[in-house]
């Protein structure tokens, strides 16, 4: 991938509102997504719903 490439992704995502630049970061950005909106439920609905144990829960034993 050269910088073209890379460069037109990210403003296309960011024109989008898909991300997000972080402030005081230089180079870095942020995935936006409103869950809520997209689905109606919130993060933590959800998985309650699909049953999914957090990252920090599933190596418990």
């Amino acid at each position: 991938m050269n910088y073209e490439k890379l460069s037109r992704g990210l403003r296309y995502y960011y024109d989008k509102n898909i991300i997000r630049k972080t402030a005081g970061k230089r180079y870095v950005y942020r995935f936006v997504c409103n869950l809520q909106g997209l689905l109606g439920y919130e993060p933590g609905e959800l998985h309650a719903m699909l049953d999914i144990k957090g990252f920090h829960e599933s190596f418990k034993t």
